[in-house]
């Protein structure tokens, strides 16, 4: 069977970052981290699926192809895969077991197990070889052999999830060959594992602090960073509700554009006021934090991967949705822009080039339109950002003039509720330390019931958005006033409707 050597790096998720093996993933971190996740789903079941190579979503769920020799055209189908010993050799491989069971038109097989090795060849070749092993088919002898190949091209350590081209041979007592793209999904993915974990090269590695909590927390590389971002969540406390395993939370903090947009100011608060978000939709929103994707200072590659593109819709929070079921929250804090001649409004990664934002940023009538396609049963966006091309930092955009320009407000879709920290001609406002946003200072306090207290609310126990409307008003644009003298009111848009 051929080996499996892609043209471009393998993708490597984790901690909420994607990037290429080799460059932001370490090449001995990753098998060091394979072993770590191997370990900690077994003795226990893999699934295996045939997937679209492009978005990595399943055909059918499990692989299946023809064999011929004892039984005539018999369907080989993995239902899954057995696996224990996972063990790292100290020279990026990873030795295990694996027991694949198969089913030859409704009869089980019995099969050995089959000595399995994942090397980390290098940041093109991430290889998985399984040895030949024998099986019985129907109750037979153990008399046909069998082996398999599988060429990583990604793998998501947050959700354990990998994805490659796949080579499965049967000969002996029987003959068979297919080659494909199949998607590995185990059941505890890094964001459960606490001995081990990968980080992304300058990021700060942390230990989780109890179980089923994300060992990797994004973070400034070094200690003059920690002091250049505020970390520390706003205190403030949430009535805790009942877990909800359904629900998903996007938090994405955009602090750092010094370091890839040289032109672009930073965002001090980011990292703090995601923080606090992230504290709010565990206690608040019962979101665990396994259905949390926490993205720190993401690029437009990470927003796609997310979000999906303009022509792809699918992206990782479309994959994570259980339609009709699950409630899914998006939180933003970093840059927004408007671009082009009608002032199409963009979020603005921190590899953004200030020039060209219509190219290298990612716009918010991409995002709700791709947001409108996703099944959930309800989706909130709140947005510490504005869209004026000016901010506290400085300006965004290298060709902004004193006179604000105009962002044209998209179509939000039906199912989308969004919340923004200021109009088209405003400026989002931080605290006068810059430990927080005003808008996400406020919003949390608002929404752990100071809304709904007299004079802002009705005291029923919940905040409504007329409620945290009023709250806003009299909170965030007062002190955006008071601070600067510039007018800040939150924005309201509830499907085609706007407050």
């Amino acid at each position: 069977m051929p080996a499996h050597d892609p043209e471009t790096a393998v993708e490597i998720c984790a901690g909420g970052q994607c990037g290429r093996a080799g460059e932001m993933f370490a090449l001995e971190d990753i098998a060091k981290a394979t072993a770590a996740m191997f370990a900690a789903n077994g003795p226990g079941t893999w699934k295996f699926c045939e997937a679209q190579r492009d978005t990595r979503r399943c055909i059918k769920n499990q692989l299946s192809y023809t064999v011929n020799g004892v039984i005539s055209a018999t369907g080989f189908v993995p239902g899954g895969a057995l696996r224990a010993g996972a063990k790292y050799d100290g020279k990026r491989g990873v030795s295990f077991r694996v027991n694949v069971p198969t089913i030859v038109f409704d009869t089980p097989s019995v099969c050995d197990d089959a000595r399995s090795v994942l090397a980390v060849r290098s940041a093109k070749n991430i290889f998985w070889q399984s040895r030949p092993y024998m099986c019985s088919w129907g109750g037979g002898p153990m008399n046909i052999r069998a082996e398999g190949q599988y060429g990583i091209d990604y793998i998501d350590f947050d959700n354990g999830v990998m994805g490659g081209e796949f080579a499965i041979r049967v000969s002996e007592g029987g003959n068979g060959f297919t080659t494909g793209y199949a998607v590995t999904r185990l059941s505890i993915g890094m964001n459960e594992v606490e001995e081990a974990w990968l980080a992304p090269r300058g990021v700060r590695r942390q230990v989780a602090a109890r179980p089923n909590v994300s060992a990797l927390q994004a973070a400034p590389a070094d200690a003059g960073a920690m002091a250049a971002f505020p970390q520390t969540p706003l205190e403030v406390s949430f009535k805790a509700v009942a877990p909800r395993p359904d629900d998903i939370a996007v938090i994405i903090g955009n602090a750092d554009y010094g370091q890839r947009s040289r032109d672009i100011p930073n965002v001090v608060p980011a990292y703090a006021d995601a923080a606090g978000f992230k504290r709010y939709v565990t206690q608040a929103l019962g979101v665990k934090e396994g259905n949390i994707i926490d993205l720190r200072d993401a690029s437009q590659a990470d927003l796609i991967s997310v979000f999906g593109s303009g022509e792809n819709y699918k992206g990782r929070l479309y994959n994570w949705v259980r339609p009709g079921i699950s409630n899914v929250t998006i939180y933003y804090a970093g840059y927004g822009a408007p671009a082009g001649d009608d002032g199409t409004p963009y979020l603005v990664p921190v590899n953004a080039n200030p020039a060209t934002i219509e190219l290298n940023g990612y716009s918010l009538k991409s995002l709700y339109a791709n947001l409108g396609q996703i099944p959930a049963k309800s989706i909130t966006v709140v947005l510490e950002a504005c869209f004026s091309g000016v901010s506290q930092g400085g300006a965004v955009i290298s060709n902004a003039s004193p006179v604000f320009m105009k962002a044209k407000a998209p179509h939000v879709p039906d199912n989308v509720t969004v919340i923004a920290a200021g109009g088209a001609r405003e400026m989002a406002s931080w605290e006068q330390d810059k430990s927080h946003g005003l808008f996400t200072k406020y919003y949390l306090l608002g929404m752990s019931g100071e809304a709904d207290a007299a004079p802002y609310g009705n005291g029923d126990g919940k905040v409504g958005l007329e409620e945290l409307r009023q709250y806003l008003n009299n909170t965030m644009s007062y002190y955006a006033r008071r601070y600067y003298g510039r007018d800040q009111s939150v924005q309201i848009a509830i499907g085609a409707g706007r407050r």
